[in-house]
């Protein structure tokens, strides 16, 4: 099915990036309005949220991460800023 081919595109990926087996991270979240866009086939960009934890001051860091989302919007993708929390 479509849903299950996104999912295997969008586990592969993280796999690739984490070098580890998706199963190894139940508390892995994907928010619901990512989850329909790769689902839609519509283009989704991945932004670090390094730039709000530690790569600028606040509130600058804010302000220019939701700037990035909006430049990402006007260029017709979905931005999904990624986070680990511990």
């Amino acid at each position: 099915s479509p849903q299950m081919m996104a999912y295997t595109l969008l586990f592969a990926l993280i796999n690739s990036v984490l070098g580890s087996r998706i199963d190894h991270f139940p508390s892995l979240r994907v928010r619901e309005d990512i989850e329909q866009a790769i689902l839609q086939g519509m283009p989704v960009v991945a932004l670090e949220s390094t730039i709000i934890t530690h790569g600028m001051a606040y509130p600058v860091n804010v302000r220019t991460a939701q700037e990035v989302e909006e430049v990402v919007r006007a260029a017709g993708a979905i931005p999904a800023t990624i986070a680990v929390l511990d």
